[in-house]
């Protein structure tokens, strides 16, 4: 496939739902399950960190390989009228994947994905069409 660039996919299922502990409370809930077209490296593990509000969560190393299985979640609370200031904001989440090898600490970038606020759904989310294919952006 020479000439052709091959686009690295990850799948990201987000959703807002009301927590039933504290009605008041609201959940940011990331879901990571599958990428696609990534490029094989032996040896090699990614690492995906989420950035939202100041607050860095990143996900367990996975093996890199061209279909990665995150299967991981990352979540933040937040207040109704902190989510609805976030909304009127714009603000954003940045998805970042990293490749590292097991024998040093350097992160190598592999690409990005950010995902407006706005587009958080508030219901639960059940149907698998739901589930969005978000490109990596190098």
């Amino acid at each position: 496939m020479k000439g052709k660039k091959r686009y690295k996919y990850i799948i990201v299922l987000s959703c807002s739902c009301l927590s039933e502990y504290k009605p008041c409370i609201k959940l940011i809930w990331l879901f990571l399950s599958i990428g696609r077209r990534f490029p094989k490296r032996t040896k090699h593990k990614i690492i995906t960190e989420a950035r939202f509000d100041g607050e860095l969560l990143s996900t367990d190393p996975v093996d890199h390989t061209e279909t990665p299985n995150f299967t991981q979640e990352l979540a933040w609370e937040l207040d109704k009228k902190g989510l609805q200031q976030h909304r009127l904001q714009r603000t954003s989440i940045k998805i970042q994947c990293y490749a590292t090898d097991g024998s040093s600490t350097v992160k190598e970038a592999v690409g990005y994905v950010v995902l407006d606020l706005r587009s958080v759904t508030t219901k639960q989310v059940k149907k698998a069409k739901q589930i969005m294919w978000s490109r990596v952006l190098c």
